[in-house]
């Protein structure tokens, strides 16, 4: 897989990739002696600094919060042995991390139980912020905020995304396969909370058969992805279905996560994944406690990593390559993809040549080489009159591009610049 994706990195037109459904089983990984959580916000500022090295922190406590209602909450019972800095995976060089020691094992119920259908609106909203649900990959964003489940911030429809966002992920399939019994409820939760007219599960073609067993005594419609990336990412899925007003998609795991929260009391204590390996094939998918290191991770799936590979918190189309496997996962992470150095396709420094193909890979119709080029010269102004904002981040067009050019590394920059400058 990673040889064909260096040839078409090389140059190679083709700008599409499969999504295949496969059937991997989750393996639970023990949790490990220390947790780590870094406390950045969804732009990269850190979060307000709730415990200190000392503080014993119980199941569901807050480590680190904003007025907003974005909140860590530890998953578990233990003592904060220190606050120090650490990799902040998704691009930036560091960030403020606590570190917990866990007393005990993940814990079941640190809150008491709500009934998702009796439970009033405030409650459920407040339990979602409480426990610290958050949705996202690219920016992981609080599942309330993200939502706009505020007053006066109504949302028409609710897509529940049970499809992988990426080739070679397939933790989402697997998940939907293990708790399909639970889908139709964490569904009917979000509608209620978001007082949704249309409730939609979104899944690959090749899950069709599965999908059409979970929705067919329920209020949720069906609707089939391609299954070709990028089209199962979170604002195609918008897109695809359709209606008029106010959509919001949400992955079926921080669904679940909701779910979980509000009927059992529970805060997020793990995320589900994949490890992509060396082969460029999936290993296994993981059910890893949050806080637990991307070498961690890698140790448990018998991978060691070589001098000059290339390690991604994501997958091979999105992920943030990493300068150290220290990172933590968190809620936000799909997978963790090995790429061996002699696959490696190194970026240049070299000028656009305008050669189009970017501007014809871009699933939402962006001057992307204008924007690049703006970025690189430090007028991020400009890159907003070309609409930056609607760039979705899905790799097509580092992945056609003859000049090796880091496209999409300069547009997450432009990005960044752009909200701090707001």
């Amino acid at each position: 897989m990673f040889k064909a994706t260096a040839e078409q990195l090389l140059g190679s037109r083709r700008s599409r990739y499969p999504l295949e459904v496969l059937t991997l089983p989750i393996i639970d990984l023990e949790i490990p002696t220390l947790l780590r959580f870094s406390i950045a916000s969804e732009e990269g500022a850190p979060l307000a600094l709730l415990v200190a090295p000392g503080d014993s922190v119980e199941a569901g406590g807050l480590l680190a919060g904003e007025l907003e209602g974005a909140f860590i909450a530890s998953p578990v019972r233990g003592s904060v042995t220190g606050v120090t800095s650490g990799p902040e995976i998704r691009g930036l060089q560091e960030t403020s991390v606590v570190i917990v020691e866990p007393a005990d094992g993940l814990p079941q119920a640190p809150f008491s139980s709500l009934d998702p259908e009796t439970a009033s609106i405030e409650s459920l909203v407040g339990r979602l912020r409480e426990a610290g649900v958050s949705s996202g990959s690219i920016r992981l964003s609080p599942l309330a905020k993200s939502l706009q489940l505020t007053e006066g911030n109504g949302v028409d429809q609710l897509v529940v995304l049970a499809a992988d966002r990426e080739p070679g992920i397939c933790a989402s399939a697997q998940l939907f396969r293990e708790r399909a019994n639970d889908v139709e409820a964490a569904a009917k939760l979000l509608g209620r909370v978001t007082s949704a007219g249309r409730i939609v599960l979104a899944v690959l073609e090749d899950m069709l058969p599965e999908a059409t067993e979970v929705c067919r005594t329920g209020p949720m419609e069906i609707l089939p992805i391609p299954a070709e990336y990028p089209e199962s990412l979170e604002p195609l899925v918008a897109l695809r279905a359709g209606a008029e007003g106010v959509t919001r998609v949400v992955t079926l795991e921080a669904a679940l996560a909701a779910l979980d929260a509000v009927r059992e009391g529970r805060v997020p204590q793990s995320k589900v994944l994949t490890v992509i390996g060396r082969e460029g094939k999936p290993v296994a998918n993981y059910r890893v406690p949050l806080g637990t290191r991307i070498k961690e991770v890698l140790t448990a799936a018998g991978i060691e990593t070589r001098e000059k590979d290339k390690v991604l918190a994501g997958g091979p189309m999105r992920g943030f390559a990493q300068y150290s496997l220290s990172g933590a996962v968190d809620a936000g992470v799909d997978a963790i993809t090995v790429i061996p150095a002699e696959d490696v396709v190194p970026w240049s420094e070299e000028p656009c040549i305008n050669c189009g193909l970017c501007i014809e890979a871009c699933p939402t119709n962006l001057q992307v080489q204008l924007i690049s080029r703006y970025a690189e010269f430090e007028l991020f102004d400009r890159t907003v009159e070309l609409e930056i904002d609607q760039c979705i981040e899905c790799g097509l067009c580092a992945s056609v591009c003859t000049g090796r050019r880091p496209l999409v590394q300069l547009i997450r920059l432009a990005k960044r610049e752009v909200e701090a400058s707001a």
